[in-house]
């Protein structure tokens, strides 16, 4: 089937819309972008220097697709047919650099490419398999665009049936003949990332185990902040915010210093471990920390015996006259 073919669900009059008016092609997305509609509504939203004004104005003006398919109503349940599409949002970035990046990247095909309504984001559509396959193809790219690119990209689009604003580009990308690309080094997860970040709570790393493998006589300042240390106090007291809009039950996530929103970090509530997606901020991205690890990153600029004087002082751990840390929180 024809790029052009594949079929997505259009929605007219914003985010409270949820019966679509109409099945269209990327060829007509490329219209939508480019007309007179979409840019007086652009234009007023950019105009709109209030915040919360302007958010409000965009979920109940803007027309939106979903990239990913055709749905009887906006939810994954409804899914009609999988375009074989899927977006990948970027936000907080500059466009012109972002867009350039990425058109002279060689990893993977581009279908479409445009602005964010907002100004300081970029919207882009690449291939996908399966219905089946979604998210796993979701969580590829999200690996490929930090490690290669540099560039973080938001949770949001391993939704299949994820809402995608229209907005006005006069240089709107378009290439009707992307072909799906499988990159092998990011189709797999690595083993620790595999077992360190799930968003079901049930899987329970086996370095978290509290027990001290190591020569520290007593509980280690750093193991028992492990225990009883608040990560969430810790982050947002470093200007991180909870993101209550997308976490659930399994994971608490977070939005970096400087982003407005999006998810930059998972918590899972379970044993309090941190997966850091982002690459703007002092965590190294995809990585996971335990409490301990959190702590010396923030406040001790990754010095594990300045994070195990500091924890000592606020009254974490047992005296021990053996060595200062405790092998399972450096595992």
């Amino acid at each position: 089937m024809k790029n052009t073919e594949r079929k997505i669900s259009y929605y007219l009059d914003g985010i409270t819309t949820t019966q679509p008016y109409k099945a269209i092609s990327l060829t007509d997305v490329v219209r939508a972008i480019k007309c007179q509609r979409s840019k007086r509504l652009t234009e007023t939203l950019r105009a709109i220097d209030n915040e919360e004004k302007a958010a409000k104005f965009k979920r109940m003006c803007f027309d939106y697709v979903t990239f990913s398919g055709t749905f009887h109503s906006r939810k994954s349940s409804e899914l009609i047919g999988y375009s074989g599409y899927m977006v990948i949002d970027l936000d907080d970035v500059d466009p012109v650099e972002v867009k350039t990046k990425l058109l002279t990247q060689k990893y993977f095909d581009i279908a479409l490419m445009f602005t964010s309504p907002s100004g300081n984001g970029v919207k882009v559509v690449v291939a996908s398999t399966t219905a089946c396959e979604h998210k796993q193809v979701f969580r590829m790219y999200q690996r490929c665009f930090c490690k290669q690119l540099g560039v973080e990209v938001d949770n949001s689009g391993s939704d299949i049936a994820r809402a995608c604003f229209i907005a006005f580009d006069e240089d709107v990308y378009y290439n009707p003949n992307v072909k799906w690309r499988k990159l092998e080094e990011y189709w797999e997860e690595k083993e620790h990332r595999t077992i360190a970040y799930r968003h079901s709570a049930t899987t329970v790393p086996q370095f978290t185990s509290q027990s001290n493998t190591g020569g520290y006589n007593g509980l280690s300042p750093l193991d028992d902040y492990n225990t009883r240390g608040d990560v969430v106090a810790l982050l947002t007291a470093h200007n991180w915010t909870v993101n209550e809009r997308s976490s659930n039950s399994a994971n608490l996530r977070f939005t970096r210093p400087g982003k407005k929103e999006g998810i930059s970090a998972d918590m899972r509530r379970s044993d309090k471990l941190l997966f850091v997606f982002t690459n703007n901020s002092q965590f190294e991205p995809m990585k996971v920390y335990n409490p301990a690890q959190a702590f010396a990153v923030l406040e001790c600029g990754g010095d594990f015996k300045v994070a195990y004087r500091r924890l000592r002082e606020m009254g974490y751990g047992d005296p021990s006259s053996n060595n200062w840390y405790s092998n399972n929180t450096l595992k």
